[in-house]
């Protein structure tokens, strides 16, 4: 257990291995622990999948899916019986959230940008 907490807390964020680690996901990790309610996760990564152990170790006890073309099917339905849902968007699913907002409109979009570049994109439907 020690030996997990080093890894993603103090050796994750160091500058020497932020070129290898999933930092793009600890952000995304990190917005969803930071939203109310417990949203169900649509989630869009060409990169990771939703059951990514790392995903599942820094926000544990979120329900979600896969919905990219990589690891599920995608779709930008809501499902019926989601009332509190947040689709998260990585690269280079992040330009399908005007879609979205013009589909559901009145969500909540959150942005997360490293510079000029998208980390992440959310629109989050309560």
């Amino acid at each position: 257990a020690w030996n997990v907490r080093s890894y993603f807390g103090e050796i994750a964020g160091s500058e020497v291995t932020q070129w290898a680690y999933a930092q793009d996901l600890t952000l995304a990790s990190n917005y969803l622990n930071s939203l109310e309610g417990e949203p169900y996760v649509y989630f869009y990564s060409d990169r990771w999948s939703w059951r990514y152990e790392a995903r599942r170790f820094q926000s544990p006890g979120l329900e979600g899916e896969d919905r990219s073309r990589q690891f599920g099917k995608f779709s930008l339905d809501r499902q019926p019986g989601h009332a509190n849902v947040v689709y998260l968007l990585m690269p280079p699913y992040a330009s399908n959230v005007a879609a979205l907002e013009q589909r559901y409109p009145g969500g909540t979009r959150t942005e997360e940008k490293d510079g000029s570049r998208i980390v992440f994109v959310a629109y989050w439907l309560r």
